[in-house]
């Protein structure tokens, strides 16, 4: 009996193979054409193989394989074959990867593992607008506190030793001697500047307003030239003079430079301070050096006309002296004359007293300003040199506990060496 049923079983298991053959030659000439005659023959050995592999599970269900009654073996029907072989093909990894090798299926022969989660996306931080001159200006002002800082360390020490050796006295008057020069040197810068921007109006150069007027002020006020910094319209202007570009300011904005300049010659002829008036009236300014060049020269050439024929450039009203006769008659008559020299002598002592006034409240700013830096540059090396003690006795201390450690781990080497 129990030979017969070994050979149902075969005979079983040959009936199984056959229509599995059957059925994976019809699954495996939909991927001959594409993949060739090759890869379907290697298809049919790998399932075949999976198939045999997974008989030895079904060799316990003696039912399902015989007939009982008339001890023949049972023969399944295509559906039932096409369903089991599905089963199988589905749920063995072995013959799964084949079927997809075969038909060029993207899914792995083995199961892919899940993703791992990333780092969230998040957006670039938005760099900084570099300002490349005013980046020079401060670099400048920190060497100019540095400097200033080792000035005041030089009198301070040269105050003492003058201490020392010649007494408190003579300290006190040095001392005194050193802040009146301070404020000598600052005094003459102001009045410098203020010059300066009356010889930039008398060349028709707006300190204010026109580019290069804003070098030359920087330059007095901060001690950089700008148009050696790169990356400034002020350097970007220079590289075109030495070009002699035709779009440089200095071709560009000549005609406007030149109204202005006539401006200035007008108001002195009528005893108006040219500086406070464009000082007060910068959008004017504005609007004559974003004027369009053919109406500059236009206008350069009224002006121009005018002060050769009326001596101010416009055209004197019916009835009105121009500002060439007033003139004229003031030289022909020495009364009028000497009247005249006295009244711009009141006002270039009025005007000298207003420039004392400025140049003495701007020194008052530049001194506050040199104590305020060195008052800073004290208190920066302060902190740097606690920073530098707090760092040393952090150090010290990490160095205790690392040899106290160090001495613990050796005395507990040597009581687990020691037996008990």
């Amino acid at each position: 009996r129990i030979q017969q049923r070994q050979q149902q079983r075969q005979q079983q298991r040959q009936l199984d193979f056959d229509g599995s053959s059957r059925s994976l030659s019809c699954i495996s000439s939909r991927g001959t054409s594409r993949h060739g005659s090759e890869k379907s023959c290697l298809f049919t050995t790998k399932v075949t193989s999976a198939l045999m592999a997974s008989q030895s599970d079904e060799e316990n269900n003696d039912d399902d394989i015989t007939d009982n009654k008339n001890n023949k073996p049972k023969r399944e029907s295509r559906f039932q074959i096409r369903r089991r072989l599905k089963k199988m093909v589905l749920h063995n990894p072995i013959a799964w990867g084949a079927v997809t090798a075969i038909l060029g299926g993207t899914t792995p022969l083995l199961p892919t593992q899940p993703a791992q989660a990333s780092a969230p996306v998040m957006a670039l931080p938005k760099a900084e607008d570099r300002d490349p001159g005013t980046e020079a200006m401060q670099e400048h002002e920190r060497a100019m506190r540095t400097q200033t800082q080792k000035d005041l360390d030089a009198m301070a020490q040269k105050a003492r030793d003058i201490e020392r050796t010649q007494g408190p006295g003579a300290r006190v008057k040095f001392e005194k001697e050193f802040k009146a020069q301070q404020e000598e040197r600052a005094r003459k810068k102001a009045e410098d500047f203020i010059q300066l921007k009356r010889d930039l109006l008398t060349q028709g150069i707006d300190p204010w307003c026109d580019l290069e007027g804003q070098r030359q002020t920087i330059l007095h006020e901060r001690g950089v030239d700008l148009a050696e910094v790169d990356g400034t319209p002020f350097n970007y202007e220079a590289i075109l003079q030495k070009r002699g570009s035709q779009q440089a300011q200095l071709v560009q904005k000549a005609p406007h430079r030149e109204i202005i300049k006539l401006m200035v010659q007008d108001m002195k002829n009528r005893n108006v301070d040219p500086l406070q008036y464009f000082e007060s009236h910068k959008d004017q300014t504005m609007q004559i050096l974003e004027m369009q060049a053919p109406m500059a020269v236009t206008m350069v050439q009224q002006y121009r006309a005018n002060m050769e024929e009326y001596g101010q450039i416009t055209k004197p009203k019916p009835g009105e002296v121009s500002m060439k006769e007033k003139l004229a008659a003031i030289q022909a008559d020495p009364k009028a004359q000497k009247e005249l020299a006295k009244q711009q002598k009141a006002l270039e002592k009025a005007k000298l007293k207003a420039e004392k006034e400025e140049a003495k409240a701007k020194a008052k700013a530049e001194k506050e300003r040199l104590k305020a830096e060195a008052k800073a540059a004290k208190e920066e090396a302060k902190q740097a040199k606690a920073a530098a003690k707090e760092k040393a006795k952090l150090a010290a201390a990490a160095a205790v506990a690392a040899g106290t450690a160090a001495a613990s781990a050796r005395v507990a080497a040597v009581e687990s060496a020691v037996p008990d």
